[in-house]
């Protein structure tokens, strides 16, 4: 499930087929986040991981996906990026939140954005997250936010129904 007001901003809850564990895993080690961080279209690779509070992240995406590369180009925005932040809150395996460090908008001064993930098992082998994000600068980059966290969070239900077939 997917919601979001622009003005309120993005909340996505997901219930995977693995538990806290497995999930948190993914998200706080290297090769788990190189695995599904990054909207379709996009390659990562994690530069840095500090997982703890004070410590941060610097995740490199790629633009690979032709329609991305040409969309990127076509509106003066860099076929790389990184993604960084620091964490605010690391409580394992149940919140992680963090600053996300916005410098990537054309002609925006950088800021950054709260965020958060909570889990919280609802039977053995299932987990349910929630993640939350404050709005960007504006409506737009905001529903652009949504949609990239929305089709990273998808890879990541993937990556953990193949970890699942692989055990």
């Amino acid at each position: 499930m997917t919601t979001s007001d622009a003005a309120a901003g993005i909340l996505i809850t997901r219930v995977f087929d693995a538990s806290p564990d497995k999930v948190w895993r993914f998200w706080t080690s290297e090769a788990g986040l190189a695995q599904w961080w990054g909207p379709v279209g996009f390659a990562s690779r994690v530069h840095a991981l500090d997982v703890r509070a004070g410590g941060g992240f610097d995740i490199v995406m790629r633009a690979t996906a032709p329609e991305v590369v040409a969309y990127l180009e076509g509106h003066g925005i860099p076929l790389e990026s990184h993604a960084r932040g620091s964490y605010t809150e690391v409580d394992p395996p149940r919140r992680l939140a963090w600053r996300g460090h916005v410098d990537f908008v054309p002609g925006v001064a950088p800021y950054e954005v709260l965020a958060s993930m909570d889990l919280r098992a609802v039977s053995d082998s299932a987990t349910e997250m929630t993640f939350r994000s404050e709005r960007m600068h504006d409506a737009m980059w905001t529903r652009n936010a949504e949609a990239g966290w929305t089709q990273q969070i998808d890879r990541l239900v993937g990556q953990l129904a193949q970890a699942a077939r692989s055990a």
